[in-house]
């Protein structure tokens, strides 16, 4: 009894016949047992091509000259989430390839049918699901018999693990070299602050003018409020976490409110919204306020003409097994460009000496610290939405905090 071999199909054509289609068969004019001895072979290369194209791990495509797709492998459905029956026939879907890229893209496969080859081409590329990935792009011509032009076949390699890794390096190296200045700059501040204590301290004990004894009091409470910035410069250039410990996250917000209105001013309304029960996560309370100061002072830049900041607080996560720290403003929003770097120690859009670059690395590092993650939401023109998610813990905190 006759075996039945079902071929590979992808979308109702089989892999089998699209390379028929693509390579063409032979003439009728060749005599009829070399034009069946023909047939016979590419009978059999065509078969192995297509157990091969219908097996690879890797996106494999064809394009027609009038760029239809012609083959549209597993392992395409796999990483793009189109499948071989939605584009068999049809061009690509529009929204596969970024608006940035379109015209570089048309223009690489023009040079392709040309008779170019892509070697490894690094592009964005989104799925259907809208996730941007990236992808190295390897392709060549397809030819015909004859030499003419019949499309174009390509392997699109999957490089976003690789590419994740490589910024992630780049930042660790990049927050190395912030560590070292921060460690540097502590240092410094230190000895500068103990003369200043140390003449305020000495003006306070010896004089016996009340006003000037009460100035110089002042003087030693901001020099004291100084120290605890050094000591947060030292605890994230030394990565410590000596003075973490259980805290109360409503408790830093309400305590810090005071001090950003004063920052960013009356034309800006703060609210919060604060849950009922306890949200503690163990951090340094102080490296907090530094976070959410710089949170505030961004959000201030991004609302030159006043608008509203929000601060919740909530649980987040399996069982609220994380908090998480929204911080919320009405403002102009940020363009996607200044998103994919905005967290890069020095990378900064403000004009030269009205930012240093350093405030949203400094809150992923504490974040990350702790033992969470920052992750930002933003459309141009609709504001911006900063989250800070930190590991919840059931401890309660120290008196005090």
């Amino acid at each position: 009894m006759q075996r039945h071999v079902r071929r590979p199909t992808m979308g109702g054509i089989s892999i089998r016949r699209a390379i028929h289609r693509l390579f063409g068969t032979f003439g009728s004019a060749e005599p009829h047992q070399a034009r069946h001895r023909a047939e016979a072979d590419l009978d059999r290369t065509t078969d192995i091509l297509s157990a091969m194209i219908q097996s690879s791990p890797v996106a494999t495509q064809a394009f027609a000259l009038d760029r239809t797709v012609t083959i549209w492998n597993p392992a395409s459905e796999r990483l793009f989430g189109w499948t071989a029956d939605e584009l068999i026939g049809r061009t690509l879907p529009r929204e596969m390839t970024p608006d940035d890229e379109r015209a570089t893209s048309i223009a690489r496969i023009e040079r392709t049918i040309a008779g170019a080859t892509v070697e490894g081409d690094r592009v964005r590329r989104l799925t259907k699901s809208g996730e941007t990935r990236w992808i190295d792009i390897y392709a060549a011509p397809l030819r015909n018999r004859a030499g003419q032009p019949i499309g174009v076949v390509g392997q699109l390699i999957d490089v976003t693990d690789r590419v994740e890794l490589e910024v992630r390096l780049l930042q660790a190296q990049k927050m190395e070299v912030v560590g070292l200045l921060a460690s540097g700059l502590a240092h410094d501040f230190s000895n500068t602050l103990a003369v200043a204590g140390g003449y305020a301290t000495l003006i306070e004990e010896t004089s016996t003018e009340p006003d000037i004894r009460s100035d110089a009091r002042a003087i030693l409470d901001v020099v004291e409020r100084a120290r605890g910035v050094s000591r947060q410069l030292l605890s994230f250039a030394r990565g410590s976490d000596k003075s973490s410990g259980p805290v109360d996250i409503r408790r830093v917000v309400e305590g810090i409110l005071p001090l950003l209105r004063q920052l960013i001013g009356p034309s800006i309304r703060i609210d919060t919204q604060l849950p009922d029960e306890p949200m503690i996560a163990r951090i340094d309370a102080g490296q907090l306020d530094q976070a959410l100061i710089n949170l505030a002072i961004n959000a201030r830049d991004a609302m030159p003409g006043g608008g509203r900041l929000m601060i919740a607080v909530s649980s987040v996560g399996r069982r609220g097994s994380r908090i998480e720290i929204a911080v919320h403003d009405s403002g102009v929003g940020i363009a996607p460009d200044v998103q994919a770097r905005m967290f890069e120690p020095f990378f900064t859009t403000k004009e030269l000496g009205k930012g240093s670059g350093l405030g949203l690395s400094m809150v992923r590092g504490f974040a990350a610290g702790a033992g969470g993650d920052v992750a930002v939401d933003s459309t141009p023109g609709r504001g911006s939405t900063f989250s800070i998610r930190l590991p919840r813990v059931s401890t309660a905190p120290e008196r005090g905090e």
